[in-house]
């Protein structure tokens, strides 16, 4: 697995993603019960804006020895705060809420 984003892997691996996307490469996936051809890389929606994107950046500083001090009740805080925003814009709105 690299640990450097300018391995020769990582270069490899978008190099590789590109040819499958050009040559229209298929793969065969159960769906239902039923197997169903998807290309691959899955390709990207013609328009986002009714997509939702998740996104989960962490940074703990390229730390050998040991990660920063409190640097997991900080994750901790980060994503409880991210599932919990989700969760809220998910939740169906309360008749109340939409009359008042």
């Amino acid at each position: 697995m690299p640990t450097r984003i300018f391995e020769s892997a990582v270069a490899d691996a978008i190099a590789a993603a590109q040819r499958n996307a050009r040559d229209g490469l298929t793969r065969s996936v159960p769906v239902d019960g039923a197997q169903r051809s998807i290309r691959v890389p899955f390709p990207s929606p013609a328009d986002w804006r009714q997509v939702p994107i998740y996104f989960l950046m962490l940074d703990r500083f390229n730390n050998a020895v040991a990660a920063p001090e409190g640097a997991t009740a900080m994750l901790e805080a980060v994503v409880s705060n991210a599932v919990v925003s989700v969760i809220r814009r998910r939740e169906p709105k309360s008749a109340s809420a939409m009359n008042g």
